[in-house]
């Protein structure tokens, strides 16, 4: 089991979460790469959140961008 999980809250999010997970398993990826993989969409999106974007429409190529910076950053103080 995947311990520290970021937790999203716009019914957006969380139905897009679902979603992605049920492609994944509808392609045959195991139950490990499924919990992988949503963990790193859950994040992205609990980021998003954040920064209080709600429609993936809102979001750009710098945003994907500064996410990224944001892992770096938090990486280096793990």
């Amino acid at each position: 089991m995947i311990k520290n999980n970021p937790i999203i809250y716009h019914k957006t999010y969380i139905e897009e979460a679902i979603e992605y997970k049920k492609v994944l398993q509808i392609l045959g990826y195991n139950y490990i790469t499924c919990q992988l993989r949503c963990k790193v969409i859950t994040a992205f999106f609990s980021y998003l959140e954040s920064l209080e974007i709600y429609d993936l429409k809102q979001i750009k190529p710098k945003t994907i961008d500064h996410y990224y910076i944001h892992k770096k950053k938090k990486k280096s103080f793990n």
